[in-house]
Parts: structure tokens; sequence; C-alpha cells
């Protein structure tokens, strides 16, 4: 097995063992230096003697740096972390986050990870699988109360052995969850007052997909479509969608005309309601007014060759999503535009009277598929 953590080979199974025993038999201080003695340790080779050398130099080295860890035990961190976890569907078939919680917890020799409302401290761990198979890669944050940044590091770990894996992780999640207590921290502990909470941060996904629509005119087309949803916190989310349908026809006497119908919504949305396995499916439905534009061009469209004319109405959409990848999602949508405004596009043959060649529909539905991402 290869372990990278922060660019450096690691092995863990024995490091993890020593970390065991510590928990049974010494105190608190001296796991604790253990612990940042490992996170500050160089490379460290994956051959069997290798791996007996450095169990029997990090074993001495804990008996070296007992006075130590007394000294710093005032200041070491003995709260609770909330895990903010989230993996992709591959990482999810070999790492499973109930069990390397239950491993750091028994590493820690204490209880580590508790509800949001209840932790004083977020640490957010995003786990995925990378080419080729058998490997793969975290990105782990430490933040504490207030939103500071108390720690970053990378995993990278290789084996095809679903064991190791969680050994890797467990042995970087027991070093990031265990990080000593900031002078801030310290100073709130003394006084007794209580860090405040982070703020709330707001999030947006942008999406962008294909679309088919149907309108009362009987008129079948594709288009595309772009929608931003913005979950603000405590409020409800909103979203902006435009979409766009292109037709292409010509009149009986032969003369071409394009029309584009463009519509932009602005909608609230329900609270979106996540399920499935590792809750990687949602629903978000929204509701909101909408504004059509009408715009044709061809040479029977008056002087300027362009007419122009708009709806405004209602709109509703939903949307099934479901995350493939970290802050990446496929959706499915669909949802229909109603107005009780019809207005038409006239187009001139010749010297002929304008006539009308396009009149809006008053209700149109369409379907759309795309990707969508996460942007903040």
């Amino acid at each position: 097995m290869a372990v990278s953590f922060d660019g450096g080979a690691r092995s863990v199974d024995l490091v993890l063992a020593a970390i065991s025993r510590t928990s049974q038999t010494t105190s608190d201080a001296r796991r604790r230096a253990f612990l940042r003695m490992v996170a500050r340790s160089g490379s460290l080779a994956t051959s069997m003697w290798w791996r007996v050398g450095v169990g029997l130099a990090l074993a001495c080295a804990m008996i070296a740096t007992t006075s130590e860890a007394s000294a710093e035990d005032a200041q070491a961190y003995d709260g609770k972390v909330f895990l903010d976890w989230s993996e992709d569907a591959e990482a999810a078939r070999c790492i499973a986050r109930d069990r390397i919680v239950s491993e750091v917890e028994a590493t820690l020799g204490r209880q580590v990870f508790a509800p949001k409302a209840a932790a004083d401290r977020v640490l957010r761990v995003d786990v995925g699988a990378t080419p080729p198979p058998g490997r793969f890669t975290a990105q782990m944050l430490l933040l504490s109360a207030t939103g500071l940044s108390l720690g970053a590091r990378e995993l990278s770990v290789e084996s095809e052995d679903c064991k190791e894996v969680s050994s890797a992780f467990t042995l970087a999640l027991s070093i990031m969850a265990d990080l000593p207590r900031t002078t801030e921290e310290q100073a709130a502990a003394r006084s007794g007052t209580p860090v405040s909470p982070p703020r709330p941060t707001w999030h947006g996904t942008l999406g962008l997909g294909a679309l088919g629509a149907l309108d009362s005119n009987g008129d079948l087309a594709p288009g595309v479509q772009l929608g931003l949803v913005v979950r603000p916190p405590r409020f409800l989310p909103f979203g902006v969608f435009v979409s766009g349908v292109p037709r292409s026809s010509s009149t009986p006497r032969g003369m071409g005309y394009t029309l584009l119908n463009t519509t932009v919504a602005a909608t609230l949305c329900a609270p979106p309601a996540s399920f499935g396995r590792a809750d990687r499916f949602a629903w978000l439905s929204c509701a909101g007014p909408d504004v059509t534009l009408y715009l044709g061009w061809g040479a029977g469209f008056t002087e300027s060759r362009a007419g122009l004319s708009s709806t405004v109405g209602g709109t509703l959409q939903t949307y099934l999503s479901y995350s493939f990848a970290h802050m990446w999602r496929a959706f499915l949508g669909t949802g229909a535009s109603a107005t009780p405004q019809r207005v038409s596009l006239a187009f001139s043959e010749g010297r002929d009277e304008a006539k009308s060649v396009y009149r809006t529909p008053f209700l149109t539905a369409f379907v759309s598929i795309g990707v969508a991402g996460d942007i903040f």
C-alpha cells in the first residue's frame, strides 16, 4: 500500500497499532504527543523492516517526549468535532464513514465526533476515487467555531485492500481531529465564554442542460437551459432559469425566417429534499414569474428585418438530481410556463399586407437533462 499525506509516503498499519496501544496504556498527553510526532514525521518506507524500525523508533520517541506532552497537555484538544463528510459513489464502496468514525474514536480513546449543534470544530472531508483503480484521495479542512482554518491536509492512498485504505484514513483523521487548541480557543475556555459559531454560508449551484419544449400550438423544438440556484442561510432557496428555443421556417412563398423564444424566470424554491444512499439524490421544486421574449428575423420583418414581442406569465419547475462526484450533479428536470397573453409576429411578403407567421402559445411544457456544479 502506498500512502501520501501532504506529499510524503507513510506506512500506517503499525503506527495505528501503536496509537491504539497508547490509548490503553499511557496518558492522554503522551498519546497526543505521539500523534503530533506522527504528523511531523517525514517519509516512511513500506517494507517490513522499515515498518519494524519505524515502530521501534516511534515507541522510543514516545518515552522521550512524555515531559513535552505533559507541558502541552493544558492546550490539548478534548472538545467535539462535527464531521462534514462527502464522498463519490466509487469511494463509498470501499470507505465507510461510520467505520472511520468508530476507529478514530477507538484510536484516540474518547468520543470525538458530535452533531453540529454540540461541536466546537468542523472537520470537512471530501473523499474521491481517481484513476488508476484502487487510488483514493481526500481533501481535509479543520475549522474552528468561528470559521477560522486550523489546518488543511491532502491524503492519497493506493491500495486494493479496503481495510488498508480505512486504516490510512483513520490515521489521517485522528491527527486532524486531535490538533491542540488555538490561542483563541484557550482564552474562551479559561473565561468560560463560548466561541461564537461560524457564520452561515451561502451556496450556489450552476447548471447547463439540453431541453425539449412542446407548446400549445403543437410545436415541438429543442433548446438549451441555464439555471442558477442559490441557497442562502435562514431563507428559502431561489433560482434564476434562462431557456432558449430556436426555430427556423419559411412562408408558403419560400421566404425564410428564424424565431428565438427566450424565457427568463425568477423563482422561489422549496428546501431541497435529499434521499438515497449518502443522500446522493435530491429533489427541488421552484415556482415564480417569467418573461418570454419572442424574436424573429428575416427579410419580411419590417425594415430592420426583425420582429420582437414579449409575454409575462408564471412557471413551475421541478428537478431530480444525482451527485456523481464531489460538487457535481446530473439532473433531470420538467416544468411548464403559462401566460394569459397571446401576441403575433407579423411578416410581410412583397406588396401583400403583413401576415402573422407566429402566434405565441399560452402554455409551454419542457423536459431537460444536464449537469450542475457547485460554484460557491
